[in-house]
């Protein structure tokens, strides 16, 4: 949980806060969510920095879904992490038939 005294009004102090050292003998995963009022403010991107940051220090990263929104930079900054791979999903049209056939 974050306490009132991490919190700030200043979108630039977040990223001038030192680097949070992980508790490696740790069992289980840690969630971070990273918020952002507006589309294209950097979300994305600074989780992949920190993504490579992480798996640079030995720790196990997985991305579970990566939308880059056309953004190649984004894209790039992707490369070297594991993805899971997207699944094709049945919509519509193509479940009614499918559900026909069985």
């Amino acid at each position: 949980m974050i306490h009132s005294s991490e919190l700030t009004n200043n979108p630039d102090a977040v990223y001038a806060q030192p680097n949070r050292t992980y508790d490696r003998t740790s069992r289980r995963g840690k969630h971070k969510i990273f918020i952002g009022m507006a589309p294209g403010v950097g979300k994305t991107f600074r989780m992949l920095e920190e993504g490579h940051s992480l798996k640079s220090e030995g720790i196990d990263v997985v991305v579970g879904l990566l939308e880059t929104h056309g953004r190649k930079e984004t894209a790039a900054k992707g490369e070297g992490l594991e993805i899971v791979p997207r699944k094709q999903m049945l919509r519509g049209e193509k479940m009614r038939k499918k559900n026909k056939e069985e």
